[in-house]
């Protein structure tokens, strides 16, 4: 029942502060967060970030990086260009 309510009010609160002009992408997870929290269930949030997200999002970033490398670099070329 509680879960329900941290859903109710999380949604509230987004429907609330996106009219109020705070940029959804933003708000979004943070209210998604607080849902959890409202529901008790912080003892189980913790370790599926750390035990599950960090270890995926790691091999994510070792997957990728070279492209993001190349975008980076691509993205600095037009600063070193001179005009004259």
């Amino acid at each position: 029942m509680l879960g329900v309510i941290g859903i109710i009010v999380s949604l509230g609160l987004l429907m609330y502060l996106a009219y109020r002009g705070i940029n959804v992408l933003v708000l979004a997870p943070i209210m998604a967060l607080l849902a959890v929290l409202i529901g008790g269930g912080f003892d189980v949030l913790l370790p599926t970030y750390t035990q599950i997200f960090m270890k995926e999002l790691g091999g994510y970033l070792i997957k990728f990086f070279p492209l993001f490398m190349l975008g980076a670099i691509f993205m600095m070329l037009p600063v070193f260009q001179t005009t004259d």
